[in-house]
């Protein structure tokens, strides 16, 4: 408040009655470096879903949740009677700040009073941890790739896929004509507080297309496009940006490594994929670094295990810092798939990417009179009372630029989320 006044904010109460389960649905979607840890003194948490995809119940004590995952556990209320804290503390980041926060499991019958114990950021916890920060797996912590999915195997599960992609992403330091000027202020010439560093996957920005890919391909300039195999300047050394895509073919088994290289700060990135699941058959932390070669060369030595049966299916997965994540996806949904780091700030910066399922004659075809967007020049003004030739002045236009509002508002939420 203005005058320094206490606004007292009560807690928010979950009301319980002893001997029951209860399923809770947990959802985060901080869009900034900013796991969460969740968990309910004195009571187990069992796992039965992920990003809605179901699970083998699995029982833990605490969860680190990255942006854009979604649990849902089942919490048996076999305590004694009393109140008890839900906790939520935050790490990285929201770890500097000491940020956390608290609700109250009220047993029916316990006294109308708080919870015993501290009331503070806290992100030491005992027991089983699911996706600890940064941490191998060792006792006491498990990662998703160890829990089991209740859906049957398919295709994506197949020995060999019929293709293997690595993407490596990381802070490259690297001049970009959004933050530095090579020849005035060079990222490598100011001091480390004002480097402002290049959020990449395989050392590309990525930038949205003028229109969209699903409805308008064929108005986006070819030359927008590119890949790490069509861009032919050296983007170790020079700043290289486009419309990243990855074109796959439509019913492919494809094979994802995504590689923290983890050179610049000691960060986390949970990545996102709209349209489709995939199933995560293995995670590790290496070290605070890695290389894409690295994890190439642990692989031909057969040390990285692939969980090949009942593989969890997710569309958000967390990567250790200086770790890998492997994905198995089988591409079976025609459309331009948006694939990044859930924080919206890298998002912005290009450390995404779009891949391409099926050709684009294999693409749903587009209703009739869909409304298009794209850029926009500035040419003048119309003559006084002439108004616009493309849009008239009447009921039909005014309909069909609401349909245009509502569709950008919705395309803008589909690319948050």
């Amino acid at each position: 408040m203005r005058d320094n006044t206490t606004v007292y904010t009560p807690y928010e109460v979950f009301n319980v009655q002893l001997g029951r389960r209860y399923r809770f649905r947990v959802i985060t979607n901080s869009l900034n470096t900013c796991p969460i840890l969740f968990s309910i003194d004195n009571h187990n948490l069992t796992v039965i879903a992920s990003d809605g995809s179901p699970l083998e119940p699995y029982t833990i004590d605490s969860i680190v949740l990255y942006s854009g995952e979604r649990y849902d556990i089942i919490v048996h209320t076999n305590q004694d009677v009393r109140s008890y804290w839900m906790r939520t503390s935050g790490m990285l980041l929201c770890g500097t700040l000491k940020a956390f926060q608290l609700a109250v499991v009220k047993y029916k019958g316990a006294p109308d009073e708080e919870p015993g114990g501290n009331k503070e950021w806290n992100v030491d916890t005992h027991g089983i941890q699911l996706d600890p920060l940064n941490t191998k797996t060792t006792e006491g912590f498990v990662d998703i790739s160890q829990l089991n999915s209740t859906l049957p195997n398919d295709e994506s599960l197949n020995e060999v896929p019929d293709r293997t992609i690595y993407l490596g992403y990381d802070f490259n330091i690297i001049d970009n004509f959004r933050s530095h000027d090579k020849e005035l202020y060079s990222v490598h010439e100011v001091d480390a507080p004002f480097r402002r560093f290049t959020q990449q996957i395989n050392h590309i920005s990525t930038v949205f297309p003028p229109s969209p890919a699903q409805t308008q391909y064929s108005d986006i300039p070819t030359g927008l496009f590119c890949n790490e195999e069509s861009m032919k300047a050296n983007c170790t050394r020079e700043f290289c940006q486009c419309v990243h895509v990855i074109e796959i073919g439509l019913g492919e088994v494809v094979e994802i490594f995504l590689v923290d290289e983890g050179a610049t700060f000691n960060t986390n990135h949970p990545f996102h994929l709209h349209g489709n699941y995939f199933r995560v058959i293995a995670l590790d932390k290496l070290n605070t670094s890695t290389t894409i070669e690295e994890v190439k060369a642990l692989d031909a030595k057969g040390m990285i295990h692939r969980k090949l049966d009942k593989a969890p299916l997710k569309d958000s997965v967390m990567i250790h810092d200086g770790g890998f994540t492997v994905l198995r996806l089988h591409a079976k949904n025609p459309g331009f798939w948006f694939f990044h780091c859930h924080f919206q700030t890298h998002t912005e910066m290009g450390m995404g990417l779009t891949l391409q399922v099926g050709t684009p004659s294999q693409q749903p075809k587009v209703p009739k009179k869909f409304p298009k967007c794209g850029p926009w020049k500035y040419e003048g003004y119309e003559e006084e009372g002439q108004g616009s030739k493309d849009c008239p002045t009447n009921k039909e236009c005014r309909v069909m630029m609401s349909y245009v509002v509502q569709f950008l508002m919705f395309y803008t939420i589909m690319l948050l989320y």
